[in-house]
């Protein structure tokens, strides 16, 4: 009997969500439809984000080789320490730095 009870508070809600979400995609084209097209300004200024976002992942990919390198030689360092053995070197490509200098 609880169920039915709880069926029957639900359901008003799952109508008028059921009601209202075709009125919303029927709106939402004519309403992106009407927005005016971004300026040169607007456009330059995406594409300038868009290049310092590009240079800042590939300075951090540098930035995170670099340490990942001191993490794995110490790593190794202290493993021989330990009487363990190492990993032979050369198995990983050293880092490359990139193209454009790096500014902290």
């Amino acid at each position: 009997m609880s169920t039915v009870r709880n069926a029957a508070r639900t359901f008003p809600t799952h109508a008028a969500a059921l009601l209202l979400l075709p009125g919303l995609l029927l709106t939402s084209p004519a309403l992106m439809a009407k927005l005016p097209p971004p300026s040169d300004e607007e456009v330059a200024a995406k594409q300038a984000a868009a290049q310092r976002r590009a240079q800042e992942q590939v300075r951090n990919a540098y930035l995170l080789c670099l340490r990942q390198d001191v993490i794995a030689a110490a790593y190794g360092a202290t493993k021989t320490a330990a009487g363990g053995r190492n990993l032979a070197p050369g198995q990983v490509p050293p880092c490359k730095p990139p193209a454009t200098p790096i500014s902290h």
